[in-house]
């Protein structure tokens, strides 16, 4: 289905940034607001924020980049994944420990 998509959809390369930072972001979020909850100081409030900023922030860098033709989302790409697997060690960790697996 993904490839019929793909196929049928044209994507331009910028919009294809924006939706890999969009998602690398969310994603991003989630994780920080699982570990959060385990950690028992999630905040809904602070989340958002968070997730907003995080965003705007992103999206400036990928603005930026685009407007210099150097290719800033692989920067936000690798930084956000390097948080987003270090909540999940995180949660896999907190995981393992309750259960005892």
């Amino acid at each position: 289905m993904g490839i019929f998509i793909g196929n049928t959809f044209l994507v331009e390369s910028l919009n294809a940034n924006i939706c890999a930072v969009i998602l690398v972001v969310s994603i991003d979020a989630i994780f920080g607001a699982i570990k959060a909850k385990f950690k028992g100081c999630f905040n809904d409030k602070i989340v958002f924020i968070g997730f907003i900023i995080n965003l705007s922030a992103a999206l400036l860098l990928l603005y930026l980049g685009n407007c210099l033709n150097v290719h800033l989302h692989y920067v936000v790409l690798v930084v956000f994944g390097i948080r987003m697997f270090s909540n999940l060690s995180f949660i896999q960790g907190y995981l393992v420990n309750k259960y005892k697996f």
